[in-house]
């Protein structure tokens, strides 16, 4: 090849752009507004090369919702690992939010987009988030004694707050750690 790139890799790049395009459009209109045109267009492809990559818009959803679904459980994954959570969580959450920017808000569309076919995806993903920050939160000695129900309600509000906070950190909020390390005081103490 001229480039020196395989058919494959081209193939899988030309994928990568459309999946990045489709992200972006998420992040900013939601699930709804994604179509193959615009898509295409903003891919650099044309319309009829899309479907040499996905079988339809909805397939298309499904994927930009995976992505979001992973990132989401890799931050999830690196805040349990880490102690103490008051000076950690914070940290991994808002680093996530800045390196990943367009999959905190897809992630938030998604939630919104409840009729989408895309939705299980996301709502699986923020409820798996929530039983292992649940899980971590039951083990921390400051919380002996409270009830599961307790410990589930605040497991709630730790992951409204880590979507809230990554997403203030996406769109480039400098405060998005210290309010973070706030909120977790008064939400845990």
């Amino acid at each position: 090849m001229a480039d020196g790139k395989t058919r494959a890799e081209k193939k899988q790049h030309t994928r990568s752009l459309i999946i990045a395009a489709a992200r972006e459009k998420v992040a900013t209109t939601g699930y709804h507004a994604l179509a193959v045109r615009e898509t295409a267009r903003a891919a650099g492809v044309v319309p009829t090369g899309f479907y040499r990559h996905f079988e339809s818009i909805e397939d298309l959803a499904i994927v930009v919702a995976e992505g979001t679904a992973a990132t989401l459980a890799r931050t999830v994954a690196e805040m349990i690992a880490e102690d103490p959570i008051l000076e950690t969580w914070p940290d991994v959450i808002v680093a996530a939010g800045r390196s990943d920017p367009h999959e905190w808000p897809a992630l938030m569309r998604g939630l919104l987009d409840f009729d989408h076919p895309a939705y299980p995806v996301v709502a699986g993903a923020v409820s798996d988030a929530h039983r292992r920050i649940a899980i971590t939160l039951s083990r921390m000695p400051e919380l002996e004694g409270r009830s599961a129900d307790d410990v589930d309600a605040l497991a709630d509000i730790v992951v409204y707050d880590l979507i809230r906070t990554a997403l203030a950190a996406a769109r480039g909020d400098s405060d998005a750690d210290m309010e973070c390390r706030h909120r977790l005081s008064a939400i845990l103490w």
